[in-house]
């Protein structure tokens, strides 16, 4: 059987290379989120999340447009045909590799604040964030506070649910209620952000401040 010897990624794209005996042709390469595998040596195809043809000499390969996904564990292996035959019924006598484990490691989402405002009227406050992240679900978590003479007196915490739809930078407009207990004259509203990603992975946290007037 063909030998893969290493696997890995260039921004999430996966890449593979491998060996291949004297007269064994490369057919295919597949990557799934477990090892178990079907009668045919294959993996099975509910957990297979991406498979490439090979062209017959090839020992290396990486992915053009398939971006995987960051905390999540990959197994590898590829495909290779066996020639020549002695016996027709024999042929073509298909070879699978050892099985890699590939996991692109989970980066901290990046936060970004473009504008916020509260209003003591309405008792509500909205940002404009902008997140960087990978694909997929996440949370801002919006904290506030109220001080008086350098003091925290109340706060309150709210959790605004988003996604991303790919992975990358996109702009969140989140809005919060502002209780009562956080409204005074004079003293000061302090509000931080931070993103928690679907894999727990927190960004730093971001914060404002403004004074209550009457």
């Amino acid at each position: 059987p063909p030998t893969l010897i290493s696997v890995g990624h260039v921004e999430q794209r996966p890449t593979a290379r491998w060996t291949l005996p004297t007269g064994v042709e490369s057919q295919l390469i597949e990557i799934a989120t477990d090892p178990a595998l079907s009668t045919d040596g294959a993996f099975i195809g509910d957990n297979l999340v991406l498979f490439d043809l090979l062209s017959a000499a090839q020992t290396s390969w990486r992915s053009s447009d398939h971006r995987l996904k960051t905390g999540v564990t990959y197994y590898v292996h590829m495909n290779a045909i066996d020639w020549p035959c002695f016996f027709i019924f024999e042929c073509p006598v298909r070879e699978w590799s050892n099985v890699l484990t590939l996991r692109i490691p989970n980066a901290a989402p990046v936060l970004q604040s473009r504008r916020w405002s509260v209003s003591r009227t309405r008792r509500s406050g909205t940002a404009r964030l902008q997140v960087c992240d990978d694909a997929g679900d996440f949370r801002v978590i919006v904290g506030q506070q109220r001080l008086r003479g350098g003091k925290v007196v109340a706060r309150e915490t709210t959790v605004v649910s988003s996604s991303l739809r790919a992975s990358g930078c996109g702009a969140l407009s989140a809005a919060w209620p502002i209780p009562g207990k956080l409204i005074a004259t004079g003293d000061l509203y302090r509000v931080t952000f931070a993103v928690v990603d679907e894999f727990g992975r927190r960004s730093r946290t971001i914060s404002g401040e403004s004074r209550w007037g009457s």
